[in-house]
């Protein structure tokens, strides 16, 4: 019998509360200044704006070919990036640019419909594994692409229902991704072609409860966060012991299922999590060993996309806005925790990414 371990301390020893800067006065300036450029891919009109992150001024702009960009990846050996859109198939879901001269390679999609979400990347660089978040009740699949000749290749067994978000352990030997429609996690084992699924909870009671939708892995592989937006918490999953471990309830007064964690980032040392919270208007930061929550508003609303630097000194959040509004960047310093920095982008700004260029 596979080993399980003691679960669930719940709750939090400190919550402190950080009320955070309005727009027009960050807590800036800061020292050491960002490095790198920030992607903000902006949905309702398929375009890209690129920033440095230094300066936060925008230094190109880009037409993403594919429709409703929604999330953004690179490729690990820094050559490429990849734009998902928030579409069903037939439609283009997936485009590949050049991250050296900012220009688009190709695009393609799965032959039959899928509602892609987000991607992850293998190791090499040369297959691509995509999500699909269509939520009308039904198991999905993890569709699986060739990034260098941009075709469809096959999909995965069924995940769960409502996948949104996944990731991939560091050697490319699994992926992981939770399923908002059917309360569990699904650990996909591409080394031997076999998959488990695990509860977030029990008793499962055939309607979503708990409703996982963003995930993060550690820097071991070994225990996976995620983000459970009906619950409004954050669980903790034992990728070995297949079994959830711990959980934090989080401060969130609204009722509503985009009230809770969306999407998340975890810095390289495995101290803090940080997360956003979409319909509540916060960005959150949580310290696991110690339960520490630090909570930093956004006037802004719809926080939703998240991404961090290779360092993990700061975190970058897109907040998307009312529906034809712009979005706006906030900018955060992931060692004091605090709020530096923000701008505004393009409409209905769901993505965002950093990378060292």
């Amino acid at each position: 019998m596979m080993r399980r371990l003691l679960v669930l301390a719940i709750g939090v020893a400190v919550i402190a509360v950080a009320s955070g800067c309005d727009d027009s006065s960050p807590s800036g300036p800061f020292k050491p200044r960002p490095t790198g450029r920030i992607y903000v891919p902006n949905q309702l009109d398929s375009t890209l704006y690129i920033y440095s992150a230094a300066t936060l001024t925008r230094e190109d702009s880009l037409f993403t070919v594919i429709a409703q960009p929604h999330f953004i990846q690179y490729s690990p050996d820094g050559k490429y990036f990849y734009l998902v859109g928030r579409v069903f198939a037939p439609e283009l879901q997936l485009a590949k640019f050049d991250l050296v001269a900012d220009t688009f390679i190709a695009a393609t999609s799965a032959p039959f419909s899928l509602f892609s979400t987000a991607i992850q990347i293998s190791p090499d660089g040369g297959t691509g594994y995509v999500c699909d978040f269509r939520t009308t009740g039904e198991a999905g699949r993890i569709y699986r692409f060739d990034l260098n000749t941009m075709t469809f290749q096959d999909s995965l067994i069924l995940s769960g229902a409502g996948t949104h978000d996944l990731d991939i352990s560091s050697d490319g030997r699994f992926l992981v991704y939770p399923n908002f429609l059917s309360d569990n996690v699904t650990v996909h084992y591409l080394d031997t072609d076999s998959t488990v699924f695990i509860d977030l909870g029990k008793p499962l009671t055939g309607q979503a409860e708990i409703g996982g939708f963003g995930v993060v892995l550690n820097s071991t592989d070994s225990l996976a966060y995620v983000a459970c937006r009906l619950s409004k918490e954050i669980r903790v999953v034992d990728i070995a012991g297949r079994a959830v471990v711990d959980s934090f309830a989080l401060p969130i007064l609204g009722t509503t299922d985009k009230h809770g964690p969306a999407l998340l980032v975890l810095t390289p040392d495995d101290q803090t999590l940080w997360f956003t919270t979409m319909a509540e208007n916060k960005v959150i930061a949580l310290e696991p060993a110690s339960r520490r929550i630090v909570t930093f508003p956004v006037s802004k609303p719809r926080p939703f996309g998240i991404a961090i630097d290779d360092a993990g000194r700061f975190v970058y959040v897109a907040a998307v806005g009312m529906p034809g509004d712009r979005g706006r960047v906030y900018v955060f310093d992931a060692v004091n925790l605090r709020k530096t920095d923000s701008l505004d982008v393009g409409r209905n700004s769901y993505g965002i990414g950093w990378f060292p260029r």
